[in-house]
């Protein structure tokens, strides 16, 4: 389903024509500080390996990635399980910032993920405000402002699965996944008890975690899909619209481009 060589040119800044909420992908350059109090420093790509490909590279094939797990998902024409109809997709855009800045397509709604290194003495590979963003309902609950970091992806963390992977889509696989499954917990979603079915290369969905799923590390080298339910809460949550990816707005191709509350309950992956 990924091929981020392939694809990267049609799935950069895709998203639908008028969206009201867009996430950025927070790639850190200076310490950076989510709402949890996590601060992430500098994001350093080393440890993973990659070959051929400069950090600039990495986050746009991430950004590439993270587009294609949320806009372009298999629709009922194309996979006759999917939740989604012919002509859509959901109703959010995303873009590659440093620096938290807005969205250049005019969106009111704006929220963050940060993605660096952990400063601190953290261990999961991520962590996200559950329903934070939207509920299961497709309400924004107002719990955080708008424009805040609503969770973190822990480069060192991740970095040490590395072993794991053997090519430059493997290595993507681990960062993406783990950044669409913090975005997810944002707008509602949550762990499943175990495997669940998706259109995806494992069995595993994308909001499978080690503990409260069984999925062993290894899955997360594969290009994960949201499994049908996952997606159909997805759509509640988000709302769909129809489906431009061929045609992408140039004021989401956001390249290096403020917010802050707290928050009761944090989802681990």
């Amino acid at each position: 389903m990924r091929n981020q060589l392939l694809s990267l040119v049609l799935l950069i800044g895709a998203a639908p024509n008028s969206t009201a909420l867009s996430f950025g992908l927070n790639f850190v350059t200076t310490n950076s500080t989510d709402i949890f109090g996590a601060t992430t420093s500098t994001a350093d790509f080393s440890a993973f390996g990659f070959t051929g490909m400069t950090s600039n590279d990495i986050q746009v094939a991430v950004l590439n990635a993270v587009i294609e797990d949320y806009l372009a998902y298999p629709t009922v024409t194309m996979d006759p399980l999917s939740p989604l109809g012919a002509g859509m997709t959901l109703n959010v855009s995303f873009y590659l910032t440093s620096n938290h800045s807005a969205p250049l397509n005019g969106d009111s709604q704006y929220y963050f993920i940060n993605i660096g290194m952990d400063t601190g003495t953290i261990t999961s590979l991520g962590w996200a405000c559950d329903s934070c963003v939207r509920t299961a309902a497709g309400t924004n609950p107002g719990s955080v402002a708008i424009g805040s970091i609503v969770g973190s992806v822990f480069l060192d963390n991740i970095g040490s699965l590395a072993s794991l992977a053997t090519t430059n889509a493997h290595r993507i696989n681990l960062i993406a996944g783990t950044t669409s499954h913090e975005f997810g917990h944002t707008v509602s979603l949550a762990h499943p008890s175990g495997p669940l079915s998706n259109p995806g290369f494992s069995a595993y969905s994308l909001m499978a975690s080690g503990s409260a799923s069984g999925m062993p590390n290894g899955e997360r080298i594969y290009d994960r899909a949201f499994a049908y339910t996952e997606y159909a809460q997805l759509m509640t949550a988000l709302g769909t619209v129809p489906d431009n990816i061929e045609n992408p707005e140039p004021s989401t191709i956001v390249l290096f481009g403020a917010g802050f509350v707290f928050l009761l309950a944090r989802r681990k992956v």
